[in-house]
């Protein structure tokens, strides 16, 4: 794993450890062969369940063994309480393995069954545990994403709103505590262009659509001196300044001054970084010669070499493409 230093064994350490691994696999493949007799017998269905639960809590990645116990599930036909439980058993297995995508359809499968709101408005709050736990846990995020567009075709306008005036916020805190939360950052596109879609402009940021991007556009900005060697707000960026709907918002003429102001700050933290290390930063030189086509910026021939041959040695896999880029300046 990352940032966790390696442990070298001793013999007697390693030994112990081949016979503790050895037991789980005999244990494993004893519930596997339980499993394969009481899943032909339907008056031994409870204890199908509990040896399911078992195996599953070995191993949460086992989407044959989910698909048999929601046919178990089927057959028995839950109420609320064994609902609960499900949850319950789920959740345990969540907190210790949070990226596993059959879990994380199990759990959808659940809530899809048990179909009621306010179940869904708990699972919300659930995702802003899991989360808190590991920010950048892309199953998590597109778990609560899934959640949010179930209750945007279930809720009121109004609850809808105030639903995604709190999202706003939560992903603005993800951000400020993570630069580096691709997940939110992606997220934060998706609502933007939810307001941007918006037929009338109550319950936004800022109080109107024009006040929330060009907001958005300074949050951009001061994003990039946080950290400018994260690719996350570089990504976010791109589309920011590229987006039709973001045009159609400000306008040519605003819109081009954010770039203006981009581009300026691009410059700044090259020069802090040329003299704190002696080379030019990786995203901002990319952005740079990016936004000067896109934009049909002038830039001094000199600099626009300057940029390509640094990224030759910072991005040395795309070396002959740099160079190929040189030569035809």
């Amino acid at each position: 794993m990352h940032g966790v230093k390696r442990v070298n064994l001793t013999e007697e350490l390693r030994l112990e450890k081949e016979k503790k691994e050895a037991i789980k696999v005999e244990q494993f493949k004893n519930l596997s062969s339980t499993i394969e007799t009481l899943k032909h017998s339907n008056d031994k269905q409870q204890e199908l369940l509990d040896t399911l639960a078992a195996q599953l809590s070995m191993n949460p990645d086992l989407t044959t063994s989910y698909n048999l116990r929601r046919d178990v599930i089927k057959q028995r036909n839950y109420k609320e309480a064994e609902w609960g439980r499900e949850l319950n058993f789920t959740l345990k297995l969540l907190t210790s393995n949070p990226k596993s995508y059959p879990l994380w359809q199990h759990r959808s499968w659940i809530l899809n069954e048990i179909n009621k709101d306010e179940y869904y408005q708990k699972e919300l709050d659930l995702t802003y545990k899991l989360l808190s736990m590991d920010k950048r846990n892309f199953h998590g995020w597109s778990y609560r994403r899934e959640i949010l567009d179930i209750l945007y075709k279930r809720l009121t306008t109004d609850e809808i709103d105030d639903l995604y005036l709190k999202e706003w916020d939560y992903l603005t805190m993800m951000i400020n505590s993570d630069i580096s939360n691709y997940s939110a950052w992606h997220q934060r596109r998706i609502l933007l262009i939810h307001y941007m879609n918006k037929e009338n402009e109550d319950k936004i940021p800022e109080n109107s659509i024009n006040s929330l991007i060009t907001k958005e556009g300074e949050y951009i900005y001061h994003a990039i001196f946080t950290d400018a060697e994260d690719q996350s707000v570089w990504n976010y960026m791109k589309w920011f300044v590229t987006d039709q709907n973001i045009l159609s918002v400000l306008g040519n003429e605003e819109l081009n001054n954010i770039v203006d102001k981009f581009l300026e700050a691009m410059k700044e933290i090259n020069e802090d970084e040329l003299e704190f290390s002696n080379k030019l930063n990786k995203w901002c030189s990319l952005m740079i010669i990016f936004l000067a086509e896109y934009y049909k910026k002038d830039i001094p021939v000199a600099e626009k070499i300057e940029l390509l041959e640094s990224l030759k040695k910072t991005d040395p896999l795309r070396a002959n493409r740099y160079q190929e880029m040189i030569e035809q300046i």
